[in-house]
């Protein structure tokens, strides 16, 4: 069958998204500008490969509703290309080491209701498995990703110094070295998006960042990676504003993992930091098992601000709720029913911590620091400590460095609320 140009001249959705500094805009839908030419694909990969090729700049590929599109090869547009379903791409079986979308350099291309599933970007660099965007412009709207893998970055989308724009999509039982869902080396905007069960054998179960990321209204639930189960910001800067960070884990398997990586305890079972990371509004609720070293919750290596959110039911060996090695600043968040096998329910801190309009309740340690264990500087403000408990000693606080609290009430914690070691003469209010 022929391809057919058709008159239509509308299509999907367009996601506005400023980011201002750490902050974002609130979303807004926009019709896309009308295409030079709207082209409908019948349900054939081949088709759809010519279509690509032969499009006219600006058009709009019409793809064949519920159609799964297999192809021989991997899509590449390097132009203003739309793809608009509902509708499903894949490889087949023998195209092997291939990414089922590359994006070139200048390109601009919108998916709007477009699954990718089975695509497999293998070898020594293989980076996204389903999309693999090289200094273009990517805009996805709705569709999922599913059973994408690649071998180093991103095993769904690697958006290496290009725009990527995601909302409302799906990523499920994706897999990376790096970023099982998405790896980030540009700049990424994702709203209303589901990362559901993604792993990755080093750093970033869903996402892996090294760019400036901004996720809102997000989900992140059961996914995997040996630090920072849900995601890690490396070097970039990574904001996350009114998300769930739900049951995800750190893989403690080693036998997988780069050297440089496994030397490392793991960190992080719900997020993992070591830039400037900025969460708002979000729950960070039930990650980690146990077995997690260094913060069930959050670890942070970096600058992070945290505000208005809630840590509870994480688990980890140090640091349940939160382990801070550097610079951490808290606002009106509530640390509740985290626990350790050793230190630190609700929170270890070995740098320097600030606490404002806070509520510690609740934690349990195995050994000292039922609410906070302090190794180096915690300033506390106008907080609340309440029904914590240390199997040792400072039920509320344990404190081996400077402690200064102010307007902050302990109580109900056991064996004590406050407990100095070490000369130390904190617990003073």
């Amino acid at each position: 069958m022929p391809v057919q140009f058709r008159k239509k001249a509308t299509h999907g959705i367009a996601i506005v998204i400023a980011a201002t500094g750490l902050g974002v805009a609130s979303a807004s839908a926009a019709p896309i500008p009308a295409p030079i030419a709207m082209i409908g694909v019948p349900c054939s990969g081949p088709a759809l490969s010519k279509a690509v090729r032969t499009a006219p700049p600006s058009s709009v590929l019409a793809l064949a509703p519920r159609c799964t599109y297999v192809l021989a090869s991997g899509l590449a547009i390097g132009d203003a290309l739309g793809l608009q379903g509902p509708a499903t791409l894949t490889l087949r079986g023998s195209a092997a080491n291939q990414t089922i979308l590359t994006v070139k350099a200048g390109g601009n291309v919108t998916t709007d209701d477009v699954s990718f599933t089975g695509g497999n970007a293998s070898g020594s660099a293989g980076h996204g498995g389903a999309i693999s965007n090289n200094g273009g412009t990517v805009q996805v709207n709705f569709g999922s990703f599913s059973h994408n893998n690649a071998s180093a970055y991103g095993g769904a989308i690697y958006n290496a110094d290009g725009v990527l724009n995601v909302f409302r999509a799906t990523f499920l039982d994706n897999s990376a070295q790096q970023g099982g869902a998405i790896e980030n080396f540009g700049t990424a905007s994702i709203v209303g998006a589901s990362f559901i069960s993604n792993t990755a054998v080093g750093y970033g179960g869903a996402i892996e960042n090294d760019g400036v990321a901004v996720v809102r209204s997000s989900t992140f639930h059961r996914n995997t990676a040996y630090s920072g189960g849900a995601a890690y910001n490396e070097k970039g800067t990574l904001t996350i504003l009114g998300s769930s960070v739900t049951d995800n884990q750190t893989a403690s398997d080693k036998a997988t993992v780069p050297r440089e990586i496994a030397d490392e305890p793991t960190s992080g079972a719900g997020l993992a930091n070591r830039a400037r990371m900025r969460l708002k509004g979000d729950g960070l609720d039930d990650n980690g098992n146990g077995t997690t070293s260094k913060g069930g919750g959050l670890y942070n290596y970096g600058t992070t601000t945290v505000t208005d959110t809630t840590l509870s039911g994480n688990k980890a060996v140090a640091g349940g709720g939160f382990y801070n090695e550097t610079r951490a600043r808290l606002v009106a968040d509530t640390i509740q029913a985290n626990s350790t096998t050793h230190d630190g329910g609700g929170i270890y801190n070995f740098g320097w911590l600030t606490m404002l309009k806070s509520k510690v309740d609740g934690n349990h340690a195995g050994l000292d620091g039922g609410g906070l264990l302090n190794g180096a500087v915690a300033k506390i403000w106008s907080s609340e400590f309440y029904h914590n408990v240390a199997g040792i000693g400072g039920g509320a606080i344990h404190d081996y460095y400077i402690v200064r609290l102010h307007d902050t009430v302990l109580r109900y914690n056991r064996p004590d609320n406050c407990e100095s070691r070490l000369g130390a003469k904190g617990c003073v209010n």
